[in-house]
């Protein structure tokens, strides 16, 4: 267990974490300082930590196994503190590969009035910027930044002036790039509402065999998620969210989609059946849990056993929910969630998830004080394991606000890397008004997962051959009786 010891000051926690796509850094943004800092992988630490742990633990080797110091290698504040700090959104470049530094970079933005910059992650420098201009010819910042899997595109959204997406080419800097509505204008019934607020490409690199072009995109109130492929310039796909606050389309076309969503017909004709999964009930329950705004999109990875997935986290949300894509709206049936991950959501500040490379385990970050991350399986839905997450010298607990998820093979377990990042504002008494007490400041912290998904997955594959097993030897005992028994019946005869 390793613990960032750089962040001081009251309220200065750091925003969400992640993982470069090589694993040998941490990118993260800090609350207060309003700076983005990356953190290198300690791996040669975690090997020596696991080797120790094999050993008989003494006083002597229990102090040293205490959470070791850790400090960001590069800062970067391009663009200085944005008025609200909490519109910080980060993007590691798809390719990066550390061995090639001239594809180490990534992509950060504050809202605002600044602009797209590519920050070097070898020296922290800026390498190009990209200005997004509104209607008035105004440069205005974007609030979420995302990349293209090819790495070729790097796209911006979330103003506030319009229902737009800023994309622009990465060998193109400045301010020529395209620009995708959402709808015809600002105040107009067509498109989606809502200012956009997440936005995610499925997982698959350029020789991924997959198309560059299709991606998802969240908004806040009246919460809503598209699927567009810009190729056509109209949406792929909807998932619908209606319901009064969360709705897939607005004026008098959602009119009639809404009265066709009221009752969802069977195959049969026959209305709603209490055995059919994508009842209205269900429907509406799934689309309650996401009508205070999308904060986070995520889509199943390409070796998950449904790639199908997309997996969305909302504002003040008691629970990640996961929809499947291949029944779409434009069927007549809204999409209806398959699973739902409950969590402590009671909190205004962002709390993210991250799921494994199989696709059958979620990480899954609380908002409580008491710092858990919370362990399901993907397809049951059910709770495997929960981490708590704190302060051993001073016993500081909070928010966990960000989760990142790393493959890891190395040191005594073969379970992966789990990156947490701990911390939320708080409000001061008026005694501690002159105080300079920092000790409630958060931290990002490096663990070896203890949860071994993949021994699970061999457990369950293990069960099933069992059950096989037992189901064969069973229908050819069946089998066996039925033929001695006609064995009987022809010598009695």
């Amino acid at each position: 267990m390793i613990r960032c010891t750089d962040i001081r000051g009251r309220d200065n926690y750091p925003q969400g974490c992640s993982f470069s796509p090589d694993g040998t850094c941490i990118l993260t943004s800090t609350s207060t300082s309003a700076d983005f800092r990356v953190y290198e992988t300690p791996f040669r630490r975690l090997e020596k930590d696991g080797q120790d742990e094999d050993n008989v633990v003494t006083d002597d080797v229990q102090a040293q196994q205490q959470p070791q110091c850790w400090t960001a290698s590069l800062r970067s504040n391009e663009g200085g503190c944005s008025p609200s700090s909490s519109s910080a959104s980060y993007a590691w470049y798809p390719l990066m590969n550390s061995s090639q530094p001239i594809t180490s970079f990534y992509a950060t933005c504050r809202g605002h009035s600044t602009p797209i910059h590519l920050i070097d992650a070898y020296t922290s420098q800026l390498r190009a910027s990209y200005r997004p201009y509104n209607a008035a010819d105004e440069m205005e910042g974007p609030t979420v930044v995302e990349f293209s899997p090819d790495g070729r595109r790097v796209l911006g959204t979330g103003f506030k002036s319009d229902r737009t997406i800023a994309i622009f080419d990465v060998g193109i800097p400045g301010r020529e790039g395209v620009v995708a509505r959402l709808g015809k204008t600002r105040r107009s019934k067509d498109g989606q509402k809502g200012i956009p607020s997440a936005l995610a490409f499925p997982k698959y690199g350029a020789s991924g065999g997959g198309p560059n072009n299709v991606f998802a995109v969240g908004t806040y109130s009246p919460a809503s998620i598209y699927i567009y492929d810009d190729r056509t310039n109209i949406p792929a796909s909807e998932i619908v969210l209606h319901g009064g606050l969360a709705v897939v389309g607005h004026g008098r076309a959602f009119v009639k989609k809404k009265r066709r969503f009221e009752q969802i017909d069977t195959p049969d004709g026959e209305g709603d059946d209490d055995e059919n999964v994508f009842s209205s009930a269900r429907a509406r329950w799934f689309q309650s849990r996401a009508r205070g705004g999308v904060t986070q999109l995520s889509w199943a990875p390409p070796l998950s056993t449904n790639p199908y997935l997309l997996y969305s986290a909302s504002r003040r949300s008691n629970a990640v929910l996961s929809w499947d894509l291949r029944a779409l709206s434009s069927l007549g049936t809204p999409v209806c969630g398959l699973q739902s991950f409950t969590r402590d959501g009671d909190t205004n500040q962002r709390l993210e998830f991250d799921i494994n490379d199989e696709g059958n385990t979620i990480y899954v970050g609380c908002g409580t004080s008491e710092g858990v991350v919370k362990i399901y399986d993907t397809t049951s839905g059910k709770l495997q394991d929960t981490l708590q997450v704190f302060d051993e010298d001073s016993g500081y607990r909070d928010a966990v606000n960000g989760v990142s998820y790393l493959s890891y093979q190395g040191g005594r377990s073969n379970n992966g890397l789990l990156a947490v990042s701990v911390g939320s504002r708080t409000f001061n008494e008026p005694d501690d008004e002159d105080s300079n007490d920092d000790g409630k400041q958060g931290f990002l912290q490096l663990m070896v997962s203890e949860y071994d998904d993949r021994k699970d997955c061999k457990n369950a594959r293990d069960r099933e051959k069992g059950e096989r097993a037992k189901l064969t030897d069973l229908t050819q005992q069946i089998q066996h009786d039925k033929g001695a028994r006609g064995t009987g019946r022809r010598g009695a005869e």
